[in-house]
């Protein structure tokens, strides 16, 4: 294999539009949602863990990483509050699915509660409603009492518009937000252990979502698979295409 080429081995489960048509509805429709979900959690994780740049010394390169990898965070802590809310939604009776299927999502409910306790969860809940999602101009009055005093608000406005740093919306809606939350100005200490509580909180959350998937799969896709090694697929590809997250880094800014 050449040196500016990678390669990703595949193991096959092999999975058809007749395989899907023989499944009771709700069988199909929560494999088909939970697969959906769980493929959008592990791009944003590999996203944010590949977003981890080293501190320049430079206020606007460093804010501009905190920023990047806090946009991935939120966007992928609002995807787990999706398939949280998907669990409490449908883990109620008189639900038209197999037992099994029941039995799963309670089960899957039961986990994801123990998760809902912590401040992990809290964070997630207030961001996903005012920051990330669903977003309203009475949030936005709301966090203006809540801004860190004397911080920068500049807008750094360079040629390429994708390469322009706005302080203003990220310290107004995002920290603003945390501060409100807080009912208070946080100390960076505070803030540090904040946003660790924060992605420890996004990586079990993933785990849970990942468990709840595969045992899906395990009732309704490996019994379909024959008795055999499962096929496998290697895929050649250019080596900028994989990477290991230590490494390869999500660019701050572009040159296009």
């Amino acid at each position: 294999m050449d040196i500016h080429e990678a390669e990703e081995t595949f193991h096959i489960l092999r999975f058809s539009v007749g395989d899907l048509e023989n499944m009771e509805e709700a069988e199909a429709a929560f494999l088909s949602l939970t697969t959906f979900l769980v493929g959008e959690i592990n791009t944003f994780a590999r996203m944010y863990l590949c977003s981890a740049h080293d501190f320049e010394g430079d206020y606007l390169v460093d804010w501009a990483a905190i920023s990047q990898r806090a946009v991935l965070m939120r966007v992928w802590s609002a995807k787990l509050y999706e398939f949280f809310d998907l669990l409490k939604s449908e883990d109620k009776p008189g639900k038209d699915r197999p037992s099994w299927l029941k039995s799963c999502i309670a089960r899957g409910n039961d986990e994801a509660l123990q998760l809902r306790q912590g401040r992990g969860w809290e964070i997630v809940s207030a961001l996903r409603n005012d920051v990330t999602y669903h977003l309203k101009e009475k949030p936005a009055r709301k966090n203006l009492k809540h801004i860190t005093p004397g911080v920068d608000l500049n807008f750094y406005v360079t040629e390429r518009n994708s390469n322009s740093i706005f302080m203003l919306g990220e310290e107004v809606m995002f920290n603003g937000r945390l501060n409100r939350h807080s009912n208070r100005d946080v100390t960076l200490e505070e803030r540090s252990n904040s946003l660790r509580e924060w992605s420890e909180w996004n990586s079990q959350a993933t785990k849970l979502a990942v468990k709840f998937q595969w045992e899906l799969v395990k009732k309704l896709v490996l019994p379909l698979q024959a008795p055999l090694p499962l096929a496998t697929k290697v895929v050649t590809m250019g080596a900028e295409k994989i990477g290991d997250a230590t490494a390869v880094k999500v660019p701050l800014f572009d040159r296009c």
